[in-house]
């Protein structure tokens, strides 16, 4: 697999965000944390890591006729990467921040578009520079084919590891019955089941990771992440507009790499674990 190839699931872990914000319903508040506990790192060593997540959004304009509406967001991400009995890598902190704007228009009972714009930064922090900023552009159309169908088409745009790239945005989500909803949003295929208002499970699969751009001595290489998680989702409702969730599940796939623009500086595999995410979510 060519280093290019490689760096392909971290790049969809930013699609996934914009695409899963659209194909729910939107979020006012969210919360998270993941662990994954230390695991061998190629030859030498071993990597843990820890993140904290946070996300928002409000309304804030429709026409008179509720068919064009406008909201705003932001969301934040904390990254501890702990490595222990390696001289090879050092302990790193990085963030990923962005604005969300998102713009929708209804033009009919069936269909619907949305133009999402999220500017950010992905970084340890230590000095912005133009290496740190990240641009994800999402434009989306979704119809409603009967009760049981719901399609969605489109493009998305993305900036990352100094590349600028294209990738189709293609799914569809089934509701065989109440109970029931497929959702073959690719990259994030998963099953929900929902016995009653109060629980929720859902089997998902996913890739995660990042990619962020660091100080280290007098270079600003990137230091780039690859995670594909398999899971179990468990959801309860205290209320139909707040949710607690907790997840676990294996991560597998994984993969650590420093670059120099094209230049490879270091680069490690990072052996399969398991994983716990839990948080929040307010509607």
């Amino acid at each position: 697999m060519t280093k290019q190839a490689s760096r392909f699931p971290a790049m969809l872990a930013f699609l996934i965000l914009a695409f899963q914000a659209y194909a729910q319903r939107p979020e006012k508040l969210g919360g998270e944390v993941i662990l994954m506990p230390a695991t061998p790192l190629g030859q030498d060593g071993s990597l843990r890591i820890h993140q904290e997540a946070a996300r928002g959004s409000i309304p804030v304009w429709r026409d008179s006729e509720g068919k064009t509406k406008l909201r705003l967001g932001g969301t934040i991400r904390r990254t501890e990467l702990r490595f222990e009995e390696t001289e090879e890598w050092h302990d790193a902190i990085v963030y990923d921040a962005g604005i969300l704007m998102q713009a929708q228009r209804i033009s009919s009972s069936n269909l619907t578009w949305s133009l999402m714009v999220t500017p950010g930064l992905a970084s340890d922090l230590e000095r912005i520079s133009s290496g740190d900023f990240r641009l994800t552009v999402l434009g989306l159309g979704t119809y409603q084919a009967g009760p049981e169908w719901r399609w969605a088409g489109g493009l998305y745009y993305g900036q990352a590891f100094g590349e600028t790239r294209f990738f189709p945005a293609l799914g569809t989500i089934w509701t065989p019955a109440r109970e029931w909803a497929v959702s073959i949003l690719m990259p994030r295929p998963g099953i929900t089941y929902t016995p009653s208002r109060s629980w929720s499970l859902t089997a998902l699969i996913q890739p995660t990771g990042g990619d962020w751009n660091i100080r280290d001595q007098e270079r600003s290489p990137n230091l780039i992440l690859e995670t594909w998680r398999a899971g179990l989702e468990v959801g309860w409702s205290l209320n139909p507009g707040v949710q607690f969730f907790a997840e676990t599940g294996y991560a597998f796939s994984r993969s650590l790499e420093r670059r120099d623009g094209d230049e490879p500086l270091q680069d490690d595999s990072v052996d399969p674990c398991p994983y716990f995410r839990a948080g929040l979510r307010i509607y």
